[in-house]
């Protein structure tokens, strides 16, 4: 896209951004890779777009870019200190809006 975001777009935005946020507050050693994709996808699910995310939040990063564990609706990997994960929701509209 060229130009300034439209309204919906900058809607979309801020409620990716509240997502991330959450899910990073979420990131720490203890909790299950489940807890973090909870809490920044119920962000995302309150604001009305749950349907329009239909990935995990994140992964882990090692020496390959995608490892485990996943920051996904199923994974109980418990976090460790050390451990680095991605946090990364995202809303794909299928009009074409949409943000990661």
């Amino acid at each position: 896209m060229l130009g300034e975001p439209d309204e919906k777009q900058q809607e979309i935005y801020s409620i990716v951004l509240a997502a991330q946020l959450a899910g990073l507050a979420a990131v720490r050693e203890g909790v299950t890779a489940r807890e973090v994709d909870e809490a920044a996808r119920q962000v995302i699910t309150d604001r009305g777009y749950g349907e329009y995310f239909g990935h995990g939040t994140g992964h882990g990063v090692g020496l390959a870019i995608h490892e485990r564990p996943r920051v996904a609706a199923k994974d109980e990997t418990v976090l460790k200190a050390g451990m680095v994960v991605t946090v990364e929701p995202g809303i794909y509209l299928p009009a074409g809006a949409g943000c990661a």
